[in-house]
């Protein structure tokens, strides 16, 4: 008959140190996700890769960004390429695709941090309500000119936002030069011979 040997004191300090550090692990993620509004980055399944980046204007202030981060630069779709300006308070559903290599989105100031692999579209939410500048840089190295790779997003008071946006419209339509007037084509018609036309 075997005997059961009783646990000892260093194991059980042991397992009570690891539960420990499991449990201040789980309440720090719990405490990031409820209280400071950390999500975590999302692999889409039912996108497919873009290979250009587009602003899609949502309801009030939210905005939806198709970046693309290609060697070695941020496509975001805004007419300066590398920049995204958004006016102050606006939440960005962002999605990332990669147009060559792994490359790396980190936005400063805000907990983003995404990679952007081929073949794949990541995503998250992130709220700009601050004015100022936030720049993005590649935090995987990516070839050549990584360190040149980086991108940054404008956050504007809404006044302006709307001014510039407005401006560039109008920069954008092509200017319609007036045609010049030409006198109006008649058709020649035969002119009919006296007496009905007989003779």
């Amino acid at each position: 008959m075997s005997t059961i040997k009783a646990m000892d004191p260093l194991e059980k300090i042991a397992i009570g140190l690891a539960l420990s550090m499991m449990t201040v692990f789980f309440s720090a993620v719990v405490f990031a996700s409820a209280g400071l509004g950390v999500g975590v980055p999302t692999c889409v399944t039912n996108l497919p890769p873009f290979a250009e980046g587009k602003i899609i204007r949502g309801s009030g202030k939210n905005i939806e960004v198709h970046a693309v981060a290609k060697m070695w630069m941020f496509d975001m779709g805004d007419a300066n390429i590398g920049e995204l300006r958004v006016p102050e308070g606006t939440e960005v559903n962002l999605y990332l695709a990669s147009g060559d290599v792994v490359h790396g989105f980190h936005i400063e100031g805000k907990n983003v941090n995404l990679m952007a692999v081929p073949g794949a579209v990541n995503n998250t939410k992130v709220m700009f309500d601050k004015i100022g500048e936030y720049k993005i840089v590649c935090h995987e190295y990516c070839g050549i000119q990584h360190q040149m790779m980086a991108g940054v997003i404008k956050v504007m008071p809404e006044a302006e936002y709307n001014k510039t946006m407005q401006e560039e419209q109008q920069q954008a339509q092509p200017q319609e030069t007036p045609q010049a007037q030409q006198p109006e084509k008649t058709q020649d018609k035969p002119q009919e011979k006296p007496n009905g036309g007989q003779q």
